[in-house]
């Protein structure tokens, strides 16, 4: 990169201008570079702990749009108490969302839990190839601002979010068979061929467990339930129990697309 003797007409220059050129002041000296973002030169798959804290700085820019004039000067006025260098705006995002999280987000997110717990219950699929819902739930762990049915064997949304979905199971089969299970959401898989638990049972009812978790955007009135089939045996019925079965739904962001 080209090193420079005062950069646009300065003694120093920094930051980037209309997303073309970035001016740094380094130990060397000053340089310009063509700007980039992550990605723009490798393109790479965010992980998943990127996407959650891409989830919850989107759900804090909402927030911060919804303020009035007056509770964003409240938050200006925060910042200089604090000698926080920039804004409110600034300050609201890498100091005093913390405190925002726990006084006010945290108490409007939607979150809910569906178990099955006892000694195990047998769930027959007769053909293969076939998704057959899973209607053993018994127990309602957690539910809040959202609808979680043990009559429906469902979780329905009422807000439109980002949603963290786990399962997470135990099961055993009299045969060795292969199986898929997953999250349907209004009656049909989220992703054809991804997010699918794959086991294969070994003959004489040997417990196996696994688990999925996955992140989804989700709007008012989604329903979400758990699905299994069978993907080995042909027509020949079999059946598959399930020792435990744990079913949540939490919100951890907003989509700003």
């Amino acid at each position: 990169m080209p090193k420079l003797i005062a950069p646009l007409f300065s003694l120093s220059a920094q930051k980037t201008i209309k997303k073309v050129l970035t001016y740094q002041e380094r130990q060397s000296g000053a340089v310009v570079y063509k700007h980039t973002k992550p990605g723009s030169i490798t393109p790479f798959e965010a992980s998943q702990c990127q996407k959650i804290q891409r989830a919850i700085f989107g759900c804090l820019v909402a927030e911060w749009k919804k303020f009035t004039d007056e509770e964003k000067a409240e938050w200006n006025e925060k910042a200089k108490q604090a000698k926080f260098v920039g804004t409110g705006y600034h300050y609201f995002m890498s100091e005093g969302c913390l405190e925002y999280l726990v006084d006010t987000i945290l108490e409007n997110i939607p979150y809910g839990e569906l178990n099955y717990h006892g000694e195990g219950i047998n769930l027959v699929a007769e053909a293969q190839d076939t998704w057959y819902k899973f209607e053993g739930f018994n127990t309602i762990s957690l539910s809040k601002l959202m609808t979680v049915s043990i009559e429906d064997q469902k979780i329905t949304i009422l807000k439109t979010g980002i949603y963290q979905l786990s399962l997470s199971i135990s099961v055993s089969s009299a045969t060795g068979d292969s199986w898929d299970t997953t999250i349907f959401k209004n009656g049909g898989l989220i992703e054809e061929d991804t997010h699918l638990i794959h086991q294969t049972t070994a003959p004489g009812g040997k417990e196996i467990s696994t688990s999925v978790t996955i992140l989804v955007l989700l709007e008012e009135e989604d329903e979400i339930d758990m699905r299994v089939q069978r993907t080995t045996g042909g027509v020949a019925s079999k059946t598959l129990t399930l020792g435990h079965v744990v079913f949540n739904a939490s919100l951890i962001g907003v989509d700003e697309e």
